[in-house]
């Protein structure tokens, strides 16, 4: 049945295939909106390809094990799979929010602003360790507290906060067998109370966003007799520490660790959206039908040798996303001067950079070879380039019509600000989403134009910089108690 649909939706479009154009038929027209209509019933991509019956992860999606999430619209870089994965995503998001319970299993996670990103485990066939996740990546891990003081000798802070988790293993008990995956939201150091926008609270800042409770909440009362706090994700299971053979579970919950005076714990879980998030029924067919223009677009190019070319060359698709964020720079919007003209007009700056930085007339000649060539292939594929933008358009239209309505609906645990040099606390809805299954299919969702930017932006206070302290007023000074941690005037 859908292999008919498909085939007469090629017919309807007129499409010709040996170029990976569409001819647009007025007479028609009536006749491929039906067509979408009964299309939109099998809505899943991966319907498409019947001969693809596995479900994806990303892992598998873009060749990376224990590595970022990409942005959702960026999955159309990795072909019909990235393609699937996408549709799959925002399919499955929209069906939870307009029905307001959990479909297919789908989990939806926080994305918390944390750093270092760390892994552990208390007892992994036999191994209590813990590592940061870059000295993971590089197969490496620390077994004590001395192996710990070695590796970080010229770090101490890195060093203390490591030697703190370790500590605190035996006490939050990791189930057995079992490796943990989180983000450091702050340690002792990094605590400052403040008053944020007129209310006096504890906050922390890791990265970007500064976290904040009131220091009439409870949970205020947790982060200042931690020595720790962290967030967890992302569960790794396997019979060895090979990455290649661990399998990972979105969805880590404290609930299955003891607690700890030494560490203040959060796991980024979502329990419910129901009676928080909605769509009305408006909202819900504006975005059924944006998402059917872009399964179609994604269908289309997919189709389009001349797409699986350019995503295959990595220097192009590197240089688009560089592009894509310097946009986002200075123009804080996700889809400005998203076409083949702009595109081509920046790499070949990029080429001319190059040219210039080289002294011998030879060198210049070879890399105005190299630029020509570039020139060529780009301008070749232009229309590709344009369709492709097209679909990361509404893709992006999608992503953050959702990410919008998430923000407004759900209710973090820790409010979340950026400090700015001259606005002060700025509130913000977070970092973003990660949106999985039970299968192991995974995305996120995040506002560039919101976080990206602003954790580009020279007026936010980022992590490296301590959390700027404002002013107490004389009379919340007078309120103070002698924690060590309060701000002096």
């Amino acid at each position: 049945m859908i292999e008919l649909l498909r085939e007469e939706l090629l017919k309807e479009k007129q499409i010709d295939t040996t170029i990976g154009t569409v001819i647009p038929t007025e007479s028609k027209l009536q006749e491929t909106k039906h067509l979408h209509r009964v299309l939109d019933g099998v809505r899943k991509f991966k319907e498409y390809f019947e001969d693809d019956k596995e479900k994806l992860k990303e892992d598998q999606v873009t060749q990376t094990i224990l590595k970022h999430l990409d942005h959702e619209e960026d999955l159309l870089f990795y072909g019909k799979d990235g393609a699937k994965l996408m549709l799959n995503t925002l399919s499955d998001v929209i069906d939870m929010i307009s029905s307001n319970i959990p479909i297919n299993g789908t989990r939806m996670t926080r994305k918390w602003d944390g750093a270092p990103a760390v892994v552990c485990a208390t007892d992994f066939h036999g191994k209590k360790f813990v590592a940061l996740k870059h000295s993971w990546d590089n197969g490496n891990i620390f077994e004590s507290v001395e192996a710990i003081d070695k590796a970080y000798a010229d770090r101490e802070g890195l060093g203390n906060k490591l030697k703190a988790l370790f500590l605190a293993l035996d006490e939050i008990q990791i189930p057995k067998d079992e490796i943990c995956f989180g983000d450091y939201l702050f340690s002792k150091d990094d605590i400052v109370i403040q008053p944020v926008n007129g209310e006096k609270c504890v906050t922390f800042k890791a990265n970007t966003i500064v976290y904040a409770v009131p220091t009439s909440d409870p949970i205020s009362k947790q982060i200042l007799n931690a020595d720790i706090g962290i967030v967890w994700h992302t569960i790794y299971t396997g019979d060895s520490l090979d990455k290649r053979g661990l399998r990972k579970r979105f969805g880590a919950s404290v609930d299955s660790l003891r607690e700890s005076p030494r560490i203040f714990q959060l796991d980024a879980n979502i329990p419910s959206i129901k009676n928080t998030v909605f769509l009305s029924k408006e909202e819900t067919q504006e975005i059924r039908s944006a998402l059917e223009d872009l399964e179609t677009k994604a269908f289309m190019l997919v189709g389009n040798p001349k797409y699986t070319e350019l995503i295959s060359d990595q220097k192009i698709v590197a240089l688009m996303q560089k592009w894509k964020n310097q946009v986002i720079r200075s123009t804080r919007t996700e889809t400005s001067y998203m076409d083949s003209d702009s595109i081509i007009n920046f790499i070949g700056a990029v080429y001319d950079t190059e040219i210039e930085k080289k002294k011998s007339e030879k060198g210049k000649a070879d890399w105005r070879a190299k630029k020509e060539a570039m020139i060529s292939n780009l301008k070749d594929k232009a229309d590709v380039i344009d369709e492709l933008y097209d679909a990361q358009s509404i893709c992006i239209g999608i992503k953050n019509k959702l990410v919008s309505k998430l923000d407004n609906g759900l209710k973090s645990p820790l409010a979340s600000y950026y400090q700015s040099r001259t606005k002060g606390f700025i509130p913000c809805g977070g970092e973003g989403y990660v949106v999985s299954d039970i299968e192991g299919n995974v995305a996120k969702l995040v506002s560039r134009v919101d976080f990206s930017y602003n954790n580009w932006d020279d007026d936010i206070i980022k992590g490296f910089e301590k959390v700027i302290p404002t002013k107490i007023t004389e009379s919340e000074e007078n309120n103070e108690t002698s924690d060590k941690k309060t701000i002096d005037t």
